[in-house]
């Protein structure tokens, strides 16, 4: 396997234990599984890859972490009594 295909499939792992973490209530624990893949996922492409891939790879996460927060606690307002 790649490590370009692994990384990927890390972020993608990360991004479905948020998107749980909406529905179940673990007590953020996946909040944290999800944190330990994207770290794994970005610290594989700044070891294997290129300047440009990890230069994709940390502004993808520095943008996409805060957007998805954002939407977490939006859909955690709307679904709460």
């Amino acid at each position: 396997m790649d490590y370009l295909t692994f990384a990927l499939i890390l972020v993608a792992v990360g991004v479905l234990l948020l998107g749980a973490e909406i529905v179940l209530p673990t007590g953020g624990i996946l909040v944290v599984g999800a944190l330990l893949c994207f770290a794994v996922g970005v610290g594989t492409i700044l070891y294997n890859g290129t300047a440009a891939e990890a230069t994709v790879a940390l502004v993808g996460l520095a943008v996409g972490l805060p957007a998805s927060g954002f939407a977490a606690v939006a859909a955690w307002r709307r679904l709460s009594i």
